[in-house]
């Protein structure tokens, strides 16, 4: 919805301004998705690569 939204109000204003604005509410969205796909990969891959792996512990006493 928010790239859709973006798209529109580019549209809407034309030229620079709407370039503008455009890039000013898809960039944020795009960030938060690059950032989520990173994070998931990262997860699945230590899912598939290191499932043995046991936690590391914690053995200091607050």
């Amino acid at each position: 919805m928010l790239p859709a939204l973006g798209a529109t109000v580019a549209r809407l204003l034309g030229g620079s301004a709407g370039t503008i604005i455009g890039v000013g509410v898809v960039f944020p969205y795009l960030l938060v998705f690059l950032a989520t796909f990173q994070i998931a990969d990262y997860v699945a891959y230590r899912d598939v690569f290191h499932a043995d792996e046991t936690p590391a512990t914690n053995d200091q006493a607050g």
